[in-house]
């Protein structure tokens, strides 16, 4: 009655030992995963900072523009915003960006001009965040 002899301790432990080689590649495809997410979500965190300031500083230099150009007609200075917002958004879908421009008078008969900017922002879709709109808004004094 030949049996097979079961193997010996030292063998299971060398087989055991090469085994962790592995377990390495497994922890650092997780491990990688998270590192490559996160920094991933800082570079769109950064585009969307970056973006935000873009429309704020576009709706920013329209007020400017409007001070410039006090003695325009206001109906003229209302014309002329959008088309000046929208140069000043370099980098941006320029036909995304939604303008609008009111009038309001005060009881000391000072009239003033609100520029609202709104622009929707997409991040990737790895992040699965849904859509956001920036929004900036201006009130310049007028005469």
């Amino acid at each position: 009655m030949n049996r097979e002899s079961p193997l010996p301790l030292r063998t299971l432990l060398r087989s055991a030992q090469h085994a962790e080689h592995g377990s390495t590649c497994v922890e650092f495809a997780l491990g990688s995963m998270i590192v490559f997410l996160a920094i991933f979500g800082i570079i769109e965190f950064g585009r969307y900072l970056w973006t935000q300031h873009t429309v704020e500083s576009a709706c920013a230099e329209a007020a400017r523009y409007i001070y410039t150009h006090s003695t325009d007609p206001l109906t003229a200075l209302q014309t002329a915003i959008p088309s000046h917002i929208r140069k000043a958004m370099t980098g941006l879908d320029q036909e995304k960006l939604t303008v609008t421009t009111t009038t309001s008078a005060t009881d000391g008969g000072v009239n003033f001009l609100s520029i609202q900017t709104s622009y929707p922002f997409q991040f990737a879709s790895i992040l699965m965040i849904s859509a956001v709109t920036i929004k900036a808004n201006s009130v310049i004094p007028v005469e």
